[in-house]
């Protein structure tokens, strides 16, 4: 295990969350997206809820061990009637138990969701966190979701072929190690796959090469343990590589742009008014059951079951609280501003010029960071001058 984190440890499973057993699987294998229309952009999934109403009656078990201090060991009892094993690090190999982990740590966290869209993820992969001292490596809460809608990036599982990544699920373990669930999901909750990525911070602060020199090589994983690097083609062991190396970078720098002094943050309202809709709801149905349960008159129970009726039907279709944010969504809406153009200087071939962090100096205050979003540059050009040149003896038209 020391060696995996000294590597960044990556590890994938193809479908391993499945021996959670049906109930089980459903609750982790929320991020199954519908493909939006080129009309109408992909809307951004939420942590496990498009199954909501499949596993309505995990949700006082998930929610119980929430509010436990080490919630999760209990979980794992009650979902896979196993008993974890004592060090966290080592549970986290096993893949069932990981996506148990995650589920516990995003529900104690309360369910916050951050979503970058297609351009975002393209400006933060072209980011650079070099010499971005580690002190800014501050997370924003101990789990979240980082929703990617639309994204290019994929996953491979054997029989199935590669699936496209919708999702990340970030759990800070300590202040050193963060653990990040890739999740691809297919045409339905139980057909996806997921991998998982160990980030070592302290690894990091060593590397000799910073932060960027980290992220470099933090998609190597050890492809024996599994035998993947036998069976696996050679297009998929890439893919999923590149595939990781993403993940990890978006986690990063999308952490780095809370931060930031030019960060563009947007808060869903409708899911604000969702998510309070669905307290109230909860709220009431706790008073329904108490009210059932000190054996009122008939008439006044047979009102109560009514309603404990429909507000349970009303919940099932309802997502969880939770929040979701934008970040940069003015980049979505007009994909052209930040790809700004530099001055027609000659023969230059269009080009990115990447993106970096900076911390300006202050005379007074804490330090900030700057985000300098990458651009192209150039237009189209080609990258030397195309020229004809006439030899001797050639004759042009008109000339005898």
């Amino acid at each position: 295990m020391v060696e995996h984190r000294e590597q960044g440890a990556v590890d994938l499973m193809a479908g391993d969350l499945l021996a959670l057993g049906a109930a089980g699987a459903l609750a982790l294998a929320a991020v199954a997206s519908k493909r939006g229309s080129a009309s109408q952009p992909e809307r951004p999934r939420i942590f496990f809820d498009d199954v909501e109403s499949v596993v309505s009656v995990l949700r006082p078990e998930i929610e119980r061990a929430a509010r436990e201090e080490d919630g999760w060991r209990r979980l794992v009892r009650v979902m896979l009637n196993k008993e974890p094993p004592d060090d966290l690090i080592d549970a986290l190999g096993y893949g069932e138990i990981r996506g148990v982990y995650a589920t516990w740590a995003f529900e104690r966290a309360g369910r916050q969701t951050f979503v970058l869209g297609p351009r975002m993820q393209e400006l933060l992969a072209r980011t650079s966190v070099e010499k971005i001292p580690m002190d800014f490596v501050r997370w924003p809460y101990s789990s979240y979701f980082l929703s990617l809608p639309g994204c290019t990036a994929k996953l491979y599982k054997p029989g199935r072929g590669f699936l496209f990544v919708r999702g990340i699920t970030v759990t800070v373990l300590d202040e050193n190690l963060v653990k990040l669930l890739i999740w691809a999901p297919g045409r339905d909750p139980l057909d996806y796959v997921d991998a998982s990525v160990l980030l070592d911070f302290g690894g990091a602060e060593k590397h000799p090469g910073g932060l960027e020199g980290y992220l470099g090589v933090v998609h190597r994983y050890n492809m024996e343990i599994h035998g993947h690097n036998k069976v696996w083609p050679q297009v998929a062991r890439e893919t999923v590589a590149e595939t990781n190396r993403l993940a990890a970078r978006w986690v990063v720098n999308s952490m780095l742009y809370l931060q930031s002094e030019n960060a563009e943050r947007k808060l869903d309202r409708d899911r604000v008014a969702q998510a309070q809709a669905v307290k109230a709801s909860r709220r009431r149905l706790r008073e329904l059951e108490r009210l059932l349960a000190s054996s009122p008159k008939r008439k006044v129970r047979r009102a109560a079951e009514r309603e404990r009726d429909k507000l349970t039907r009303s919940v099932g279709r309802l997502p969880p609280p939770g929040t979701l944010t934008w970040l940069g969504g003015s980049m979505e809406l007009d994909p052209n501003e930040p790809a700004r153009q530099a001055g027609d200087r000659g023969p230059v071939r269009e080009h990115w010029v990447k993106g970096h962090w900076k911390v300006p100096w202050r005379k007074h205050g804490p330090p900030v960071l700057r985000w300098i979003m990458p651009f192209k540059r150039g237009r189209g050009k080609p990258a030397y001058r195309q020229r004809t040149y006439r030899l001797a003896g050639d004759r042009q038209d008109g000339e005898e």
